[in-house]
């Protein structure tokens, strides 16, 4: 960075009055961690050069990697632009800058971190923003290890000015990121062990059989826990060790967790053994420069110590071991990367530990501040006066700490807090000398509470530290709440509370209404004793405060003091559970149970917010609800506009009082409710005789009789024969037209919805007229699915690379091993030898042998003649010469019974500027020129963020899937009526992935893919090194052939209610012939009690758990299965 500019920054920044406000609320004390900001609360930030139009930042709910928020940052174009942060702490006592980052986009760009100093010394550090573009990664950078120093020979982290992420484009197009959770890191004995490995000691293992942060060889078969394997019998280190069986068989570290400076030397060792003498060991790593580039070494029957040590010619190191002597076992551990020649004594970087998991909160403390809680009859009046008598009589809660050193703060601040038969009431009253620098603050706040003066509440009902829920306003009446119901795991929570201050010549007040309606009360344990505490947070950190000293961040409920004398009585009032919330079909539902005591009469209405954030609600309705017994809600609530809704219900008692509110619940409405045109069943059609089409009609009885459709043919623009007209009914309407008078083309099948002649909406989908061919696979439009040959098929198969190595034995193991997982459909990668697309017919054979079927990627058509890729050994050199290969492949194989469909370009997403949508058009034509009858898409769509991209380039799209993050883009897709495959990376020493996701991780992502509408899974890539994962995958094989024939069938979107205590639960409902099929999945890390209801079913005879699901508790007369879904697990039942 030039020194020019970094001293303009550091005058900016000197002048400004506040940058940045980091609430503890946000961060955890601890030894270990210096945090600079979570994103939860805002802060001020800077994107220089300023005024740069084509770079855009913004504090986003999109995705996260811990927590609710990040900040995405976006700018297109290719010149340099910035994000600078303030952070003026001493941070003397770490070593290392680390942060999450996920790179939704890609262009090639260089992100560079920096630490400026207020000397203008500089750390910096670069990275490609390829290490983030498959989920969210942790960086970590090494104080003048992984840096490059400007400005001095030493860093001195004591006197930090500013954090700075700089982003050098390196090719056009736009580049989306996010960032979170920043924060400085040590080691956790206070010392730098130099070792720069993840996990090095293997203690680590996520899924038992591999550790984490390592990998294996991709592809090559044999697996097993014989071939390569956690050993927990034998290690020189800790517990555990890596096992290898088999010649040929590597163990390499993620690349990413070993992070390097160019022209650096380092060092590699590792302890080894084997059962036999004279065993032959290949020790490189890759990214070092070694002379040789291999070291063969000697392993004996006993622990030694072996290293290389070489020049760093990349950003990243990664060792590789690999086993070279046949009929030997080769047992490694304690591993070490370190800088320089020597060989160090080893020590893990950190603290090894068997399996990563969440600690649960420490044992309710007893030390802290007790204080009465006054009862009162008249609550106060909202308005930061504090002038109510209530408050007269309420118990003073005083002498807070400061946040930093347990010392009583100079800034008085007193709370009182009170409850009555409807809410607790909390009162603040805060001094303050600079009164003026609060009012500046409140005025200029948009998007408050955070960057102001305010108060935190956290109050914990059970008064145990299991769980807590956390209220945040400022005297301006912003506010802010979240639950914590289980430990670390926060909750944005949805209430009606109110909060209002006033600021006063001498400091300012607030007062806050928080209404039981605001607590899930069905967990609460009848206890007169309260946890709480009430914390102030200012614009000057260190002088932040707290009634009940927190040690450390404010989350720490078990520091809470404690309100004696609470009346748990006032609760039952308010003991209603919602059964079930939802909206189907024009009208909002619901079920509450009344587990008050006593009877209860309720107005109760639907509240609902539109994707425009306009809130539209119901009449209320009066019902009475018995104690205990359920009471069933059903208001019209038309809803027209595609879109993420959320929902929720009130219910208020004759006195005017809010006895239930409940959170909102999300209600994805994926095409217009009224009319969803469907079309063609089929994409095209050859020997058939007519065609069927369809819609469907979001209409009662009464409103169908004004409606009718009117639908027409059209080719080149000019309509064929006449325009129909048909009346329509609720529901699902199907037609018949001929297509024996049709000649061969593209046609346009058109459908305008009337109501009393006015045209309400109109859309229209294109098939084709082909004469037949000897192979066809077709899109089922209706159900977004495959048809092979007039049968359908659920693609289930993996990514592989084989055919791309020519490797035809590998690639028949692969085939005989997901045989056995009841595969079906894998695709293939030619990669870039002319030869190897001659000869791509002996690996389909091989596939239509084992009864599999084949995606052959062309990318290397596509690909290799362009400049870019000039470096290639065997390519393609001109764009003519391609073409010739192509029209050659596609015509030899295109009646092959293993192809299933053609790929253009691998993952063109990635690449905008070299892939633009014009070209993807261009090559999509080109294949179907040549083949009408088969599929075609580009492949493994990383960074696809809008379904409109491939419209007009693809019959159906390849996209990964992980949980949340692709839930919008799979609704698109739909909307166009395109088959979706779904991508779930499942191999852990892929790109950025940490590890091998778990058993169970692996199986909600599947089936939560398939619940949202996946036409075909294709995982990334064969395969897991794990036996438990891949076990994993033959069970869910077993699973989808079953429930195949009922997921292949057309989408009558038959109405299922889902009703449980948050959106973590999702299902489906499927018919095929005489039973129905409910597909369900719990993605909580907890048990979830859930109560499906099943409107479609007309009558419920039997119900059966299928593989193995737990039996539901069923109730045939209400249609409802009552379960208790186990963590991160899945429900399949067929009923009758």
């Amino acid at each position: 960075m030039n020194s020019k500019i970094i001293n303009v920054l550091i005058c900016i920044v000197s002048i400004l009055i506040f940058f940045g406000v980091f609430a503890p609320s946000a961060f955890s004390k601890d030894l270990e961690t210096l945090k600079v900001t979570d994103m939860e609360e805002d802060f001020k930030y800077m994107v220089l050069p300023p005024g740069k139009a084509n770079a855009k930042s913004l504090f986003c709910t999109e995705t996260a990697s811990q927590g609710n928020r990040s900040l995405r940052f976006e700018c297109a174009g290719n010149e340099r632009v910035g994000l600078y942060i303030p952070f003026e702490k001493d941070a003397s006592d770490y070593d290392t800058l680390a942060f999450d980052f996920y790179c939704e986009s890609n262009n090639d760009a260089t992100m560079m971190p920096y630490v400026i100093e207020k000397t203008g010394t500089v750390s910096r550090a670069y990275v490609n923003l390829r290490e983030g573009r498959d989920g969210w990664v942790t960086l970590r950078f090494k104080k003048d290890k992984n840096f490059k120093l400007r400005g001095a020979t030493k860093a001195d982290w004591s006197k930090i000015e500013m954090l700075n992420f700089d982003f050098i484009r390196g090719t056009r197009g736009k580049m989306i990121i996010y960032l979170d959770n920043i924060r400085f890191e040590k080691s956790k004995d206070g010392s730098d062990s130099g070792n720069l490995l993840y996990n090095s000691s293997f203690e680590k293992t996520t899924n038992p059989s591999v550790p984490d942060g390592w990998h294996r060889d991709l592809h090559y078969p044999p697996f097993g826990k014989d071939i390569w394997s956690i050993d927990d019998k034998v290690a020189f280190h800790g517990k555990k060790s890596l096992r290898i069986g088999l010649k040929g068989k590597t163990l390499a570290a993620m690349e990413q967790h070993a992070r390097v400076s160019k022209e650096q030397e380092y060092t590699f060792s590792i302890y080894m053994k084997s059962d036999k003498d004279d065993t032959n060991v290949d020790l490189r790593v890759n990214g070092l420069k070694i002379p040789g580039r291999e070291k063969i070494v000697i392993v004996g029957k006993e622990w030694k110590r072996y290293s290389v040590t070489g020049e760093a010619i990349s950003t990243y190191a990664s060792p590789r071991i690999t086993l070279e002597s046949e009929n030997a076992a080769l047992w490694c551990d304690a591993a070490q990367l370190v800088d320089g020649k020597d060989v160090k004594p080893y020590k893990a970087p950190v603290e090894e530990t068997d399996n990563d998991t969440k600690k649960a909160y420490p044992k309710k403390s007893e030390d802290g501040p007790v204080v009465e809680i006054k009862e009162t009859e008249d609550g106060p009046v909202i308005d930061g006066k504090l002038d109510d008598k209530c408050w007269e009589t309420a118990v003073t809660m005083k002498d807070f700490f400061k946040c930093d050193d347990k010392s009583l703060s100079p800034d008085k601040t007193e709370a009182k807090v009170v409850f009555d038969d409807q809410a607790i009431y909390v009162s603040v009253f805060a001094e303050e000398k600079n009164v003026e620098s609060v009012k500046k603050t409140l005025d200029s706040s948009k998007h408050g509470p955070w960057g102001t003066d305010l108060i935190e509440v956290f109050i914990d009902l059970n008064n145990d530290g299991s769980s807590y829920y956390h209220f945040a306003a400022n005297p301006k009446g912003e506010k802010y709440a979240v639950s914590f119901t289980e430990p670390n795991k926060r909750i944005t929570w949805d209430c009606d509370w109110s909060a209002a201050g006033k600021v006063l010549k001498n400091g300012w007040t607030l007062e806050i209404k928080i209404p039981y309606t605001c607590f899930a009360l069905s967990g609460i344990n009848k206890n007169t004793d309260i946890g709480i505490n009430i914390c102030r947070t200012s614009l000057e950190p260190t002088r932040n405060s707290a009634w009940s000293y927190p040690g450390g961040g404010f989350h720490t409920p078990w520091a809470f003091g404690t309100l004696k004398e609470f009346r748990p009585e006032v609760l039952k009032g308010f003991l209603f559970d919602i059964v079930s919330l939802n909206w189907s079909r024009g009208k909002a539902t619901a079920t509450v149970q009344n587990k008050t005591g006593s009877d209860a009469a309720l107005n109760l209405s639907f509240e609902i917010i539109a994707p425009d954030t306009q809130k539209i609600s119901t009449k209320p309705v009066y019902k009475t609800v018995n104690d205990g017994a359920l009471a069933d809600i059903e208001v019209p609530l038309p809803l027209e506009k595609d879109g993420l809704y959320k929902l929720r219900i009130s219910g208020v008692d004759k006195n005017g009082i809010k006895r239930l509110v409940s959170q909102y619940r999300k209600v994805k409405i994926s095409g217009n409710t009224l009319f969803d045109f469907s079309g063609t069943e089929l994409d095209f059609y050859t020997n058939e005789q007519t065609a069927k089409a369809r819609c469907l009609i979001g209409a009662d009885n009464k409103r169908c009789k004004n409606l009718k459709l009117c639908w027409s043919i059209q080719k080149d623009g000019e309509t064929i024969g006449k325009i129909n007209t048909m009346p329509l009914k609720p529901g699902i309407n199907v037609w018949e037209f001929p297509l024996n008078k049709l000649s061969n083309g593209s046609y346009r099948l058109i459908g305008e919805l009337l109501e009393n002649s006015t045209v309400l909406n109109k859309q229209e989908c294109v098939f084709r007229k082909l004469p037949p061919a000897k192979q066809e696979v077709r899109i089922n439009r209706w159900g977004q699915f495959f048809v092979y040959n007039g049968t359908p098929i659920f693609p289930y198969g993996f990514y592989d690379n084989n055919v791309d190595y020519d490797n035809l034995k590998a690639w028949t193991d692969m085939l005989a091993d997901t045989q056995k997982a009841d595969c079906t459909v894998h695709m293939v990668y030619m990669g870039n030898s002319p030869r190897i697309h001659e000869e791509i017919g002996k690996y389909l054979d091989a596939a239509e042998k084992s009864g599999q079927k084949v995606w052959i990627c062309l990318s290397g058509m596509f690909a290799w003649h362009l400049e870019k890729y000039k470096s290639q050994r065997l390519r393609y050199h001109s764009e003519e010469e391609a073409a010739e290969g192509l029209r050659k492949l596609v015509s030899k194989y295109k009646d092959h019974p293993a192809l299933f469909g053609w790929c253009t370009i691998d993952e063109p997403s990635n690449r905008p500027n070299i892939f633009p949508a014009a070209v993807m058009e261009k090559y999509y034509g080109q294949v179907k020129a040549l083949d009408p009858y088969h599929p075609c898409a580009p492949s493994h769509q990383t960074h696809m963020t809008d379904a409109k991209l491939l419209d007009a380039a693809a019959d159906c799209a390849f996209i990964p899937y992980l949980i949340g993050r692709f839930d919008y883009l799979f609704q698109e897709f739909k909307s166009l009526k395109e088959p979706i495959i779904a991508n779930t990376p499942c191999y852990g020493g892929v790109g950025s992935i940490m590890r091998e996701p778990t058993a169970s991780e692996q199986r909600i992502n599947m089936y939560s893919a398939v619940i949202n509408g996946a036409g075909g899974l294709c995982l990334y890539t064969y395969r897991p090194a794990g036996t438990e994962l891949w076990n994993e995958f033959i069970e869910i094989g077993k699973e989808l052939k079953y429930l195949s024939p009922a997921l292949l069938t057309p989408d009558d979107k038959l109405d299922l209610e889902v009703s449980a205590t948050d959106d973590n639960v999702s299902g489906i409902l499927k018919k095929y012939r005489d039973k129905y099929y409910l597909i369900a999945v719990n993605t909580a890390s907890r048990p979830i009690d859930v109560v499906f209801r099943l409107n479609a079913v007309p009558e419920i005879s039997s119900v059966k758990a299928l593989f193995k699901t737990k039996a539901p508790k069923v109730e045939k007369k209400l249609k409802t299965l009552k379960l208790t879904m186990d963590k991160q697990s899945t429900a399949l039942y067929e009923i009758r």
